[in-house]
Formats: C-alpha cells, structure tokens, sequence
C-alpha cells in the first residue's frame, strides 16, 4: 500500500485509550490530595490465597511488593527454597529439608496448589523463625523494609495454618 505525501499509516489497535487523560483528570479532581496519600500497599496485582475447599475466611491476599518479602521470610525459614538463591542468615534449625516447599509455587499466581501437609509446614517454620528473630535480623538487610513487614508474614502464617484442614490452598 503505497501513501501519499502527508497521510500516516493508521494503527492496527489503540493500547491505550485516546481519551486517558480525562479518566487521569477525573481521579485528581476527585482525590485531589492523592498525591500526599498514596497507599503503595493496595495496588490491584498481587497474589490471591484461597482455600482448596471453600469456607468462611478462606481468602488472603498480598500485592506484589508485599509477596517479595513474604517470600524472603519463607527463603530464610527453610519453607521454601529454589530460584538458585540460599539463605542468608544460615540459622540453624531452618535448613532446608524434604519438607521445604519449591519457591517456584510463589513467583506467580498460576493456580499453584500448596497441600494441606506443605501449608502446615510453612505455617511452623515461619512462626518458628520469628521465635528466633530471623524474621527482623533479616528484614534488617532490606533499605526498604516496612514496619508491617512482620505482620504480613504472621498474617501469612495463620493463613497457612487455617488452610490445612481445608486440603490446603491455591495461589492465584
């Protein structure tokens, strides 16, 4: 297709919407100190928990940033291991074992199951970790590292424990 002098060739498909800007406009206009309040902790990517067998209380969720350091955590307490990285700290009675669950469970939220058996053990190792201040020597490590780091790892821990009478969980 030959064009003439001027005409511009017509994308075959918009990946952004032309009129972005009015949907930004709208958000500032009705949020205007967002800027000041940004919760970095609720961004809409992340991991959804849910147990295999439905129940009350079966969801739990961690965004992306929030999964980082949970996954560390577990690294650290031996409950999960792999990606080619070892732990740091070394602490014994955390070593990885037979029961350590593949790290690769928890880099995506494709459906991974985690049984009932390997959520229990996770549950266990973590709260044994943080018996042995693993958890804040190694969050110690991290320039970032938010004051709830720990909570989101005890909350994770419940809900691993919570999951076990339920056939375990699914991350999505």
């Amino acid at each position: 297709m030959h064009l003439g002098l001027g005409e511009r060739r017509r994308p075959a498909a918009v990946l952004v919407r032309p009129d972005w800007w009015r949907s930004l406009r709208a958000f500032r206009a009705a949020r205007p100190d967002h800027d000041k309040e940004v919760d970095y902790y609720a961004t809409p990517m992340g991991y959804a928990f849910t147990f295999e067998r439905p129940a009350p209380g079966d969801t739990f969720s961690l965004n992306n940033w929030q999964m980082g350091f949970v996954r560390e955590a577990m690294r650290e307490a031996g409950a999960a291991a792999g990606q080619g990285l070892e732990q740091v700290l070394r602490t014994p009675g955390l070593e990885p074992g037979g029961q350590t669950v593949d790290m690769e469970r928890f880099l995506s939220n494709s459906n991974w199951y985690v049984s009932g058996e390997e959520a229990g053990f996770i549950a266990s190792r973590l709260r044994l970790a943080a018996s042995k201040d693993v958890i804040s020597d190694l969050m110690s490590f991290f320039d970032d590292a938010p004051d709830e780091v720990e909570q989101w790892i005890e909350d994770f821990a419940d809900f691993n424990e919570r999951s076990v009478p339920h056939e375990g969980y699914r991350v999505r």
